[in-house]
């Protein structure tokens, strides 16, 4: 098999999940939320784990060993170096603000009106021999997918792209709960572009596919899961760019679940790099 139709099939595997997953969220406009509070302080919805146990079945049954973020967390699986992740909401607050605004008339429903800082999205990652090989982003408020190939290293978008690619030379991507000395050092630079988009899997995502030289996302909100980063992670082996745990190392992808420290960033380009690895690596002395 050619790496263009083994890509082609990943591809399809992926849409199959994105169906899948659509019918369940969709379910939600119709429903009650039973909402939780995590020991981090984020929320989880009974859809995000409907749709968790949903996809990771799916995956199950075509033969992937799986991390997903509202699944049992295996250390086992993790250390084989061979697995696929599952983010089914990444951004569950805008998901949250969406169907609170709109279930109770699902007539005015208007995908844009909410803006980026609502936008969630489901996320999927797959890890071969260790390595980050394809992932898929798929934004459940514009209907935009994002496949990635990180061996032929190609990106193919699918929808209207009303969002995926933004456009500054340099680029600093925060969201709602962005709050780091890290990010308010490179605000104060008058020729960085903010860009304010809340899922942190998209960010980290946005840096790298998006049209900038420089770009760079800091998350210190909360602990990181590989399912947040997977994307991203693939992504950078097409762009070039980084990304780093909490103590400033690049993601390992058999070794831990959970990122050490708390948090993640996500560099493209030059810019940032060689201050933010100091930085990051003095605050987790």
């Amino acid at each position: 098999m050619s790496y263009s139709s083994a890509f082609t099939d990943v591809m399809n595997f992926f849409n199959e999940m994105i169906k899948l997953a659509y019918v369940e969220y969709n379910k939600s406009f119709s429903k009650s939320l039973e909402l939780e509070k995590k020991a981090d302080k984020s929320f989880v919805t009974q859809f995000d784990k409907k749709i968790n146990t949903l996809l990771s079945h799916y995956a199950a049954g075509k033969g992937f060993k799986i991390i997903s973020k509202e699944g049992q967390h295996l250390r086992k699986v993790v250390k084989s170096g061979s697995y696929i992740t599952i983010n089914p909401i990444d951004g569950t607050r805008g998901y949250i603000k969406h169907i609170n605004t709109f279930k109770c008339n699902p007539k005015i429903y208007n995908k844009k009106l909410l803006g980026p800082l609502a936008d969630h999205c489901l996320l999927l990652g797959i890890v071969k021999h260790s390595q980050p090989l394809y992932a898929c982003c798929y934004n459940y408020v514009t209907d935009e997918n994002i496949f990635l190939d990180g061996i032929m290293k190609r990106i193919v978008f699918e929808g209207k792209r009303i969002r995926s690619l933004l456009t500054a030379k340099n680029a600093c991507y925060t969201g709602t709960r962005t709050n780091d000395n890290i990010t308010r050092e490179i605000l104060a630079d008058k020729n960085i572009t903010q860009i304010m988009l809340s899922p942190f899997g998209l960010r980290a995502l946005l840096v790298q596919i998006g049209n900038h030289e420089n770009a760079i996302t800091v998350h210190h909100a909360q602990q990181t899961g590989l399912w947040d980063v997977l994307p991203a992670c693939v992504a950078s082996k097409i762009t070039g760019g980084t990304i780093l745990d909490d103590t400033g190392h690049k993601v390992i992808l058999n070794k831990y679940i959970m990122l050490p420290g708390k948090g993640a960033t996500s560099i493209k380009g030059k810019k940032f790099i060689g201050s933010i690895k100091n930085i990051l690596r003095q605050k987790a002395l």
